[in-house]
């Protein structure tokens, strides 16, 4: 299962892996440490980062994935929204290929 995967925030150590969300209108940065970034090297990086939004009736849709380049980019992921009306919450999932997959939360 799924769950039996996922680490949580209650998780993080030193490294950061849980995902930070941020959003301003429409617009939803998600970064790997908030503070303090993930590395982004060749031997320590994040493969991939997904955003998922849950509408007011429970429904979980994909908005988009990014799949930050190893040692030449930041593990940062920008997206918009066409709306946020009827949002209830975002959750962004992000994979670490040393530390395994990391997610978090934002309610609206």
């Amino acid at each position: 299962m799924i769950k039996d995967i996922l680490h949580e925030k209650a998780e993080e150590t030193q490294e950061k892996h849980v995902p930070h969300i941020a959003i301003d209108g429409t617009k939803v940065t998600v970064s790997c440490g908030k503070d303090i970034m993930h590395p982004s090297t060749k031997d320590h990086f994040i493969g991939w980062m997904k955003l998922y939004t849950v509408d007011n009736n429970g429904r979980t849709l994909e908005v988009g994935s990014s799949e930050p380049t190893a040692s030449l980019a930041q593990p940062v992921a920008c997206f918009t929204l066409t709306s946020v009306d009827n949002i209830k919450k975002l959750m962004a999932v992000i994979y670490c290929n040393i530390h395994g997959i990391w997610e978090n939360e934002l309610e609206l």
